[in-house]
This record gives C-alpha cells, sequence and structure tokens, in this order.
C-alpha cells in the first residue's frame, strides 16, 4: 500500500468519523454534508479494498442516521462486497457492517431483511472467523 494512498485513507476516515460526531451532536448539518463529501473525494485515492470498507460503513452510518435510506443502503451493500475479500481478517468489521444495515432496513420498515442481517452479524461473531 502506497504512503499516499493511507494517507488518503486516513484523511477520508476522519472525514466520515467527524462527520458522524457531528451529526449526532445535532450541530452544523452544513459541515457533516461537506465532511462527507471530502471522505468520498479521498476515498477515490484508497487503494486498499479493506480500507475503502472501513470509510464507507461509516457514511453508511451517517446517512442512515440522517435519513438518507436508499443512500445508505446501497452504500452498506457496497461496503459489504468490499469485506467479501477480508471476511477472516476483519470479520467484526463485517459484522459491524451487517449490523448497520440491519439498523437501515429496520427504519425503512423492512423488518424480515434487518433481522436477516442482524442473525448473519451474529452468527459471524460466534463462527469461526472469530479465533
Amino acid at each position: 500500500v502506497s504512503s499516499q494512498s493511507s494517507n488518503n485513507f486516513v484523511k477520508s476516515l476522519l472525514a466520515a468519523q467527524l462527520a458522524l460526531s457531528l451529526h449526532m451532536q445535532k450541530e452544523k448539518p452544513k459541515e457533516v454534508n461537506e465532511l462527507l463529501q471530502q471522505a468520498t473525494a479521498w476515498l477515490k485515492r484508497v487503494s486498499s479494498p479493506a480500507d475503502k470498507a472501513r470509510v464507507l460503513s461509516e457514511v453508511g452510518e451517517v446517512l442512515t442516521l440522517r435519513g438518507e435510506l436508499a443512500t445508505a443502503d446501497e452504500t452498506l451493500r457496497e461496503t459489504l462486497k468490499l469485506q467479501q475479500h477480508h471476511i477472516s481478517r476483519n470479520h467484526w468489521r463485517t459484522a459491524l457492517t451487517l449490523c448497520r444495515l440491519g439498523e437501515c432496513t429496520a427504519v425503512q420498515g423492512k423488518l424480515d431483511d434487518s433481522m436477516k442481517n442482524f442473525q448473519q452479524a451474529v452468527e459471524m461473531m460466534s463462527s469461526d472467523h472469530v479465533k
């Protein structure tokens, strides 16, 4: 992994986490928008699928909490696709993304889908992946 890609990953992750923090404090919605845009822009210059997935999971959480459910759903599903390649090493991150997708689908009223996501997360955390 190049240092440039690593730098962009760190900037992207920090922007996404700051966006989540500001949203949770119900502050500065304009800044939250800007941070999400920055996170997405920097993410385009990140080469590692695992790093991209980590940022996208955070972005998906912010979008869910903001009520941007269609975009959140799409973002979290994209995250899961990226995480498929690194499931044994980062099983807990995949489980977290499944929980976030479960939250998003529950808010959309898709309770069966939501329960499946949560069940997958529980199975993942209690499976052979966990050492």
